[in-house]
This record gives structure tokens, C-alpha cells and sequence, in this order.
């Protein structure tokens, strides 16, 4: 097996998917486990961004591997068509959202 790269960690060897992140509590004594891809099973997804009620513009879907971070790819804050009445502040999983959300270096699953 060719492996590529760290998934992230996981509490049971063996894991194909990771399931402690950078934000879970430790809430006792614990050991972690890399979970790693192999190189052919890299899966893609797509990343929309909708502008919720924005206009001046369009923003192009990015695609990248499953479990890997947005980087480069997210939009930057003088790309986002202005709406008005409001201040860009960034990007959140649901129109309804209050509460921004980075995914910048947040991890991916399927939308």
C-alpha cells in the first residue's frame, strides 16, 4: 500500500475515516491513531459558494480531495459580490447562519 498523506487521527486502529479533530475535548487518558488515504482512492468533491443574496458577480465551484483543506482555493474577500446593507464577514455551511464559518483550513466531506 502507497500511502499519501494523513487524514487526520482517529481512536481506533485502523480507521478509514478520522474522528478526533483539532477541536475535540479530551476527556481522558486517550491514544490516537493516523488515519491515512492510499494513492488511487483519493476522492473529489465540489465546494459551491452561494451568495446569498449578493449581486455584482459569480463565484466559481472549486473541487478538491475529500478531507483536504480549501487553501488557496477559497475565495478572497475582494472576490465576493457585494450585498447591500452588509458587511462580508465570510462563509458559513447554511443560509441561515449567524455565525460564520472558516473553511479556509477546515476539512471536507461530501455536500
Amino acid at each position: 500500500m502507497t500511502v499519501i498523506g494523513s487524514l487526520g487521527y482517529s481512536r481506533e486502529k485502523g480507521a478509514t475515516k478520522p474522528d478526533f479533530f483539532k477541536k475535540s475535548n479530551v476527556t481522558m487518558n486517550m491514544v490516537l491513531y493516523p488515519v491515512y488515504k492510499e494513492t488511487g482512492s483519493v476522492e473529489k468533491v465540489k465546494v459551491a459558494f452561494k451568495l446569498n443574496d449578493g449581486t455584482g458577480g459569480s463565484l466559481d465551484t472549486q473541487e478538491v480531495e475529500m478531507y483536504e483543506s480549501l487553501g488557496s482555493k477559497m475565495p478572497a474577500k475582494d472576490k465576493v459580490p457585494a450585498r447591500d446593507e452588509y458587511v462580508f464577514t465570510g462563509w458559513a455551511k447554511s443560509k441561515e447562519a449567524s455565525i460564520l464559518t472558516s473553511l479556509g483550513t477546515q476539512r471536507l466531506r461530501v455536500i
